[in-house]
């Protein structure tokens, strides 16, 4: 099964890279006519460029959809929580793609669909959102709802079927219904049991959205990819104290695995492993300063949820089930950005920047 899943993500992962460029270049285009947030259909249609500016926001509008579809299938793909992308491509997502997309949606139907429509008085129109601009997170919990429309309706249908099964099951005598008593018994144990949410995985997938680093996948061993797929898939699941730890666990896997190429040492002459991650934590700061904030947080956080005997106040924040969540996501966050900056450039040039 491993050939397959890995010559499954490499495709998946060069139709990302192309649908990114394409994006990019789209929205390049809206750029070169002014701030994306000032931008009204009326200074779209009235300015020279119009039809390379209308290409740009059908590209925009057709790509959007094929992006995040591309990204939610590369989620359940084992070893896929890492993307290769450069850094141009990952400034380009978080800067101005999950900002923006919405804002470009928009005047694609204000310039293309000449339907005015709402849905109530109080709804916005049709291709707008309410979600704010400053807050990507939100927007990808709406995209998120929207897409799991679908899988929502297959569920419900099952359970209408089995609900009707119930009920002529108590009006007609045993056997007249052909039903497989086996996949009833356990589509009735999984669709009501409490744990079964899948829209609300869908929502927490988007949230989490994809970590892009440019070196390689394949140059990341997988030990550490395995950490990092656990991660989100406790995210996914709702299974906060678990993200924390291993949020920890990822970030020692990765240290240890690029620490001779950043200059930390693990191990003693013998092989063996005599510094903490504590000690490695504080050395890595002393190498790349900017990345203080984001180890102190994901070392604190994960000892806590690891270690609940401590005097440390905040670990009551993290053991409760209603900050939990905010702080594995936070936890998460801060891993993906160390991430990022370790496995930014291959070694070679890593060891000459030191």
């Amino acid at each position: 099964m491993g050939a397959p899943s890995t010559d499954r993500r490499a495709k998946l992962e060069q139709n990302l890279t192309r649908i990114l460029g394409r994006l990019q270049s789209a929205f390049r285009v809206l750029e070169g006519i002014g701030p994306l947030d000032q931008l009204t259909e009326a200074t779209l249609k009235s300015h020279a460029r119009w039809p390379e500016v209308g290409d740009a926001l059908t590209t925009i509008y057709a790509l959007s959809s094929s992006l995040e579809e591309h990204l939610m299938l590369l989620h359940v793909i084992p070893g896929s929580a890492l993307l290769t992308a450069t850094v141009e491509q990952r400034g380009f997502y978080r800067d101005t793609y999950l900002p923006y997309v919405e804002t470009a949606k928009r005047l694609y139907f204000d310039t293309h669909v000449r339907i005015d429509l709402t849905l109530g008085d109080e709804s916005p129109p049709i291709g707008e959102t309410s979600y704010p601009r400053s807050n990507p997170d939100e927007y990808q919990r709406q995209r998120a709802e929207e897409m799991g429309i679908d899988l929502l309706s297959g569920i419900d249908l099952t359970s209408f079927m089995l609900d009707v099964y119930d009920r002529a099951e108590a009006d007609v005598e045993d056997g007249v219904l052909d039903v497989d008593p086996a996949f009833y018994r356990l589509g009735r144990y999984v669709l009501d049991s409490p744990w079964f949410q899948p829209t609300r995985w869908l929502q927490n997938s988007a949230r989490i959205g994809p970590t892009l680093v440019e070196k390689p996948i394949e140059g990341v061993p997988m030990w550490v990819r395995n950490r990092v797929d656990e991660v989100r898939a406790c995210l996914v699941h709702d299974l906060h104290l678990a993200a924390i730890a291993l949020c920890r666990s990822a970030l020692e896997a990765a240290i240890i695995e690029r620490g001779r190429t950043i200059g930390l040492e693990p191990f003693d002459v013998s092989g063996e492993r005599t510094r903490k991650l504590s000690d490695l934590a504080y050395d890595l700061r002393r190498k790349r300063p900017e990345l203080e904030g984001s180890l102190d947080a994901v070392v604190d956080y994960g000892n806590q949820a690891l270690h609940a005997a401590t005097k440390s106040q905040r670990v009551q924040h993290v053991v409760t089930p209603s900050s939990a969540e905010r702080f594995s996501l936070h936890c998460f966050i801060h891993l993906r950005r160390i991430l990022e900056v370790l496995y930014a450039r291959p070694a070679s040039r890593e060891k000459n920047s030191d």
